[in-house]
């Protein structure tokens, strides 16, 4: 894995740690819709950190 990889995945994990600090925040107001669309994003960028790392996939036009 190269150094611009590292540096992605990292910010990948970042986001996935924001975005579920922001769906605790949402389900602690009552905003349920809210929270799960945080929660979503928090698994996807977890899921692509990891792809990245462990799997070693290069970038697909599908991911963001």
């Amino acid at each position: 894995m190269d150094n611009r990889q590292k540096e992605l995945s990292e910010y990948r994990v970042q986001e996935a740690d924001n975005s579920l600090k922001a769906s605790m925040n949402c389900l602690n107001s009552g905003l349920y819709k809210d929270s799960i669309n945080r929660s979503y994003y928090a698994a996807f960028y977890t899921s692509t950190g990891w792809m990245r790392t462990r799997a070693g996939l290069q970038r697909c036009r599908s991911w963001t």
